[in-house]
């Protein structure tokens, strides 16, 4: 252990992120809806479209391939109508966190792969959400933004993050492990306290704290349906990703395989979904 490795308490240091994105207001009352809190979707719709940048960014997402919708929608209150409001809010959370923490194209940590990771985390989160019975957007959501941490410290300690990341990769040691020997807390933790601060909904912050441990979550199933989308990324299928699961979501799983496998998304249409997000 590196014994002069400076130690931070998480929240004093988010106090103190000055680097830290300002969450505009429109994202703030999207993510309140998840808490069922009384708002007129139609309303919210409006003021999401007064956001020029982010209204574009939204409906181009919405008319690509991977939404495969009948009719081209031209307004945010017309996708509403035609997707739901589940849909549309993921969406805007999508592009507008994306937008707050835009990619930069030197230093170690590359947000383009990993906005198109946690994409991808997200969507297969949402379709195995479909086939074990939890909430798809809340499950969208929760992967989209698993790895959220390690976005806040690229903006705030990014120094000592990248050093961890360059060290992780050079050695096969664990990125958190790193990041607790050397700065005294993880990705996991910051995210999932920037995910309070910003009042996203409890089983979203619990997944981020937990998902590489769902055993250990104070709700599990959300914690473990982001661990189980994160290993579809990486790859894993079938009896090679039913082994990497903890009891029950294996067995959750296996029994329903058969409807996870038919509703998985095809690559081509993520990664075109992705490049909108990103253009």
């Amino acid at each position: 252990m590196h014994m002069n490795a400076a130690r931070h308490d998480v929240d004093d240091i988010l106090a103190n992120f000055t680097q830290l994105p300002v969450l505009p207001g429109v994202l703030k009352e999207v993510i309140a809806t998840f808490e069922g809190a009384d708002f007129d979707p139609v309303a919210l719709a409006r003021k999401i479209g007064q956001d020029l940048g982010l209204s574009a960014k939204v409906l181009r997402i919405a008319n690509s391939s991977f939404y495969g919708l009948s009719r081209r929608v031209t307004c945010v209150q017309q996708a509403l109508v035609v997707m739901g409001f589940g849909s549309v809010r993921s969406i805007v959370l999508s592009a507008g966190l994306a937008t707050i923490f835009p990619k930069k194209e030197q230093g170690a940590f590359d947000r383009c792969a990993f906005w198109r990771h946690s994409f991808k985390v997200g969507v297969y989160a949402k379709a195995l959400a479909q086939c074990l019975g939890a909430d798809p957007e809340l499950s969208f959501t929760a992967g989209m933004f698993s790895d959220l941490g390690q976005l806040v410290l690229d903006s705030c300690l990014r120094g000592a993050f990248c050093a961890a990341l360059e060290r992780s990769r050079r050695t096969g040691e664990d990125l958190i492990a790193i990041e607790q020997e050397t700065m005294g807390l993880d990705h996991a933790e910051v995210g999932a306290a920037v995910a309070r601060r910003w009042n996203f909904p409890q089983p979203i912050e619990d997944a981020i704290r937990h998902w590489r441990t769902p055993q250990q979550a104070p709700i599990e199933q959300m914690a473990g349906l982001v661990r189980c989308a994160n290993l579809l990324e990486k790859g894993l299928t079938d009896s090679a990703l039913r082994d990497a699961l903890p009891e029950p979501l294996r067995s959750r799983v296996e029994a329903n395989w058969p409807c996870i496998a038919t509703g998985l998304p095809e690559p081509q249409q993520m990664e075109e979904a992705f490049r909108v997000m990103w253009s």
